[in-house]
């Protein structure tokens, strides 16, 4: 007859261990698994340690080693857990708006090569273009010291730096200066805009505060070009000549001819 105290320790230890069988959960059964190259099938994971992994497959038995595993394969064996959804599709998302971000770019570099064949094509060279362009805007600076010299409001420096020489042109025609305040509030907003592009935090911004920034680059855009409107017809009558002058210098064909009347006729 068994003892008592006896009985009740290998019942005990029987229970234990049919406990720790039920209660571990066995290692999935993997179809496929390729580690350093090897494919293997019907990977069944069998024990691991710190530096060993040991499991079956279809042809038998093999180990590797823990630590020259990657990351993927630590994941495909269940040794990690897989990274979130979230941060690869943020890690996407990432990717993607700088891909968008750049697209201004190249659209302004193939339109750049774009202007560049068709000058080729029409035999004018780009250094040609350029320099071109260079001499126009001198052109028209001293046109503007001029007219400002002549008005009775000389500037020898502002005239020929862009946007700056809005401030003495304003000033020539007795225009108030919070137009060419109202002016640098524009660009202030427009380089912000294009450093929000640039840099991809647009797409970051809620929408109302993105449709507020253009609504009021737009808003500033609009009184710059009623400044210009005015401009046009207050600075003749600062030198003393027709309105109707203004009309001409409205229209893109005859702008520079209307500049070089008011500053070089009497």
């Amino acid at each position: 007859m068994i003892q008592l105290p006896k009985f009740i320790i290998v019942f005990m230890v029987g229970v234990l261990l049919v406990g720790a069988a039920i209660g571990a959960q066995p290692h999935a059964l993997i179809p496929e698994l390729t580690l350093g190259g090897i494919a293997y099938s019907n990977v069944m994971i069998e024990s691991t340690s710190e530096k060993t992994v040991t499991f079956s497959h279809a042809r038998g038995m093999a180990s590797v080693n823990r630590l020259k595993l990657t990351f993927n394969e630590k994941v495909a064996l269940g040794l990690v857990a897989p990274p979130p959804t979230n941060s690869i599709v943020s890690t996407n998302q990432f990717a993607t708006n700088k891909v968008a971000n750049l697209e201004p770019v190249r659209k302004t570099l193939d339109a750049s090569r774009e202007m560049e064949k068709y000058l080729r094509e029409a035999g004018v060279s780009l250094k040609a273009a350029g320099v071109g362009s260079v001499v126009v805007y001198l052109f028209f600076g001293f046109c503007l010291l001029m007219i400002c010299s002549k008005a009775g409001h000389p500037s020898r420096l502002l005239v020929f730096i862009p946007f700056l020489q809005v401030r003495p042109a304003y000033k020539a025609a007795r225009m108030s200066p919070n137009w060419f305040r109202l002016l640098m509030v524009n660009v202030v907003l427009c380089l912000a805009m294009g450093g929000l592009v640039y840099t991809g935090h647009l797409e970051r911004l809620p929408e109302p505060a993105v449709l507020g920034l253009a609504g009021l680059i737009g808003l500033f855009t609009l009184v710059h070009a009623l400044g210009w409107i005015i401009w046009c017809f207050k600075i003749c009558v600062a030198r003393e000549k027709s309105p109707l002058i203004g009309i001409f210098l409205l229209l893109p064909c005859t702008q520079i001819l209307a500049l070089a009347y008011l500053a070089f006729s009497e």
